[in-house]
């Protein structure tokens, strides 16, 4: 008859051997390469270790290692977990083969490279543990969850660099995408920052108070007096603004066309070759800048310039065209724009029907200039300056001249009288005859 000492005896025994066994499950049973629980392996035989009806190359997962012979449970199909209800490593389901316990040598691990707890089997990248079945996308231009489908958004389409996913706001134009040069005008949002150029507002001001806008095209049709220069570099004779202009606080009565895409408001300081930045104190100043930078004019007859004056008074304007001026390619593509002065008002119109970037590395630059370089307004500079079917607006704040502003700030004041009077006597000491003048 069997004491309690005896029961409690056989009771440590049995802990004694549940704790041996569940040691032995942390074991690698001196396979190589080492097996863990787990692990995924295929049988390398038929039947291994009289296992029934499992052919070669059936997969399985490590669900019990011991120090027995053989020694390593293996669950076949999914029903197993390698222990029973005591902690015993043996087979539930012996006699359907659930599980079974195989040798190193009748079994091959199915390595997991990168440790993402899917072996390479089914593992579309097993050296990026960010790949595997499920996986999340992360906006890399990989097939992440291993589905063989890369996201739309991940594609960049249009190869500049950039995909949607990465912010992108236009994947079908290259010419968009974030920190991309901002065409003016052209009511697209190019650098993806939410704003489409016409919403930023004026360019400016600059000192005196110009400021520019982008407007609506249009683009004029003239005929008037036509110039073909003979050479390349070349300035044209003086032409006759035939309404008051203001510029800078300065009426000026002509201008002159320079063949490098811009005009002089004030005696030229040269044919200005090639596209600086405004303003600039180089001897190339007083000028309106349509389009500056390099062109050939003597290599293509069909680079002509063209100037008429269209309208009635009070609302004249002034149209110099720059008409299939040829870039200093190659290829010489041809730029066509045109520079509109504007009576009563003094605005700067520039029109531009297309006025591509000729990619080579040639600066264009956009804007106005004072008659010393101490002042400008810079619409435009830099090598992929492009506009095509757009306009822009250069006006001062004064938009109408007020009779009396003498020092044309806009405003009639004692200032404006006094400069009146300082005048008004500096004529009359010059000529004394002057009907307006009194006698003192």
């Amino acid at each position: 008859m069997k004491t309690m000492r005896d029961f409690n005896t056989l009771s440590s025994w049995m802990l004694l051997i549940s704790v041996i066994f569940s040691l032995a499950s942390s074991a690698n049973a001196n396979c190589n390469p080492p097996l863990s629980l787990g692990d995924t392996v295929k049988t390398l035989v038929d039947d291994p270790s009289g296992a029934n009806a499992l052919p070669a190359g059936t997969l399985g997962t490590v669900v019990c290692i011991t120090a027995g012979s053989p020694p390593i449970l293996v669950d076949w199909d999914g029903w197993s977990n390698g222990h029973n209800g005591n902690g015993f490593c043996t087979p539930i389901h012996p006699i359907t083969n659930s599980a079974s316990f195989v040798h190193c040598s009748e079994i091959e691990l199915i390595p997991d490279n990168d440790n993402d707890g899917f072996h390479e089997l089914i593992d579309c990248n097993d050296t990026d543990p960010n790949t595997y079945p499920g996986a999340p996308e992360l906006c890399d231009g990989i097939d992440n969850n291993c589905d063989s489908v890369i996201p739309n958004d991940e594609l960049d389409v249009d190869q500049d660099g950039v995909s949607l996913c990465q912010g992108d706001c236009d994947d079908t134009n290259p010419g968009i995408f974030p920190g991309a040069t901002e065409i003016l005008c052209d009511g697209i949002d190019n650098n993806c920052n939410g704003d489409a150029d016409e919403t930023l507002g004026p360019i400016g001001p600059d000192n005196y108070g110009y400021t520019a806008d982008c407007i609506a095209p249009n683009f004029r049709n003239i005929g008037g007096t036509t110039w073909i220069p003979s050479v390349n570099n070349a300035i044209s004779a003086p032409i006759e603004i035939p309404f008051e202009f203001d510029f800078y606080g300065q009426l000026v009565t002509q201008l002159f066309i320079s063949t490098h895409g811009f005009i002089y408001l004030d005696n030229p300081g040269g044919h200005g070759c090639c596209g600086a930045a405004v303003p600039l104190a180089d001897g190339i100043n007083g000028l309106i800048a349509g389009f500056w930078e390099q062109y050939n004019t003597d290599e293509d007859s069909s680079s002509i310039f063209r100037y008429q004056v269209v309208g009635t008074f009070p609302n004249r304007e002034l149209v110099v065209g720059f008409y299939n001026v040829q870039h200093n390619g190659p290829p010489p593509l041809p730029v066509t724009f045109q520079i509109i002065l504007h009576e009563r008002t003094s605005h700067i119109e520039l029109q531009y029907l297309d006025a591509p970037s000729q990619g080579d590395g040639q600066r264009t630059s956009v804007g106005i200039e004072n008659f010393d370089g101490t002042d400008g307004l810079q619409i435009a500079h830099g090598t992929d300056v492009a506009y095509n079917n757009q306009g822009f607006l250069i006006k001062h704040p004064c938009a109408f001249k007020l009779q009396g502003d003498a020092n044309r700030d806009c405003i009639f004041n004692l200032t404006d009288f006094a400069i009146l009077i300082e005048n008004w006597l500096t004529d009359c000491k010059t000529d004394p005859n002057n009907p307006s003048c009194v006698p003192l």
